[in-house]
């Protein structure tokens, strides 16, 4: 991991710790995660929300699927702790692999990637595909964020670039399923079909 990530991870840390800030991931947005590709994760066993920060979208999931079976994994420490308990978690910060090893059927990455400094990015898609067993899903906010005088979206690129990027940076085993905009943010479900 990049000594940038390893401060914006720090950064984060002490973001989500000031609990009256009401920052991280809008409730309203997990329901699109589910209206765009509720199939897919209704049809998978086995769930990682991956950089799950307060665990909106893995609750979401088992409340509105049951029997799919959901991790999560965090790179602050003190969400892990906190905001996670209760369910199958551990710690992953992107772009690392994944220290588990493991598969799961669908792996999401929720308002995520454009929280990562721009050299991280590729390995960082690169890792989520190689724990993905079948779908892969991303959101990725296109709009600037700034919060306590800093810009949060530090990995802007208008959504063309995205929907030409993300494709090459996961080669031939992968197909794009769909890819949408919604609310200011990219929407996209991968295919494995190798």
């Amino acid at each position: 991991m990049s000594d940038a990530r390893a401060a914006e991870i720090s950064f984060y840390a002490d973001l989500y710790e000031d609990r009256d800030a009401g920052y991280g991931y809008p409730g309203e947005r997990q329901h699109v995660a589910l209206a765009f590709a509720g199939a897919e994760i209704s049809a998978a066993g086995y769930v990682l929300d991956v950089s799950a920060g307060r665990g909106q979208f893995a609750r979401l999931v088992l409340e509105r699927c049951p029997g799919i079976s959901v991790h999560v994994s965090e790179a602050v420490d003190g969400l892990l702790e906190k905001d996670l308990a209760g369910l199958p978690r551990f710690r992953w910060a992107l772009p690392e692999p994944c220290p588990t090893g493991g598969q799961w059927d669908l792996v999401a990455c929720l308002d995520v990637i454009e929280h990562l400094v721009p050299e991280d990015t590729e390995a960082a898609v690169e890792a989520l595909a190689a724990v993905a067993s079948e779908w892969l899903l991303l959101s990725i906010a296109l709009f600037p964020c700034p919060w306590k005088g800093r810009e949060t979206h530090v990995n802007l690129r208008p959504a063309e670039e995205w929907k030409g990027r993300l494709p090459a940076w996961l080669g031939d085993a992968w197909r794009t399923a769909r890819v949408e905009e919604r609310q200011k943010t990219l929407w996209y479900l991968a295919r494995r079909v190798a």
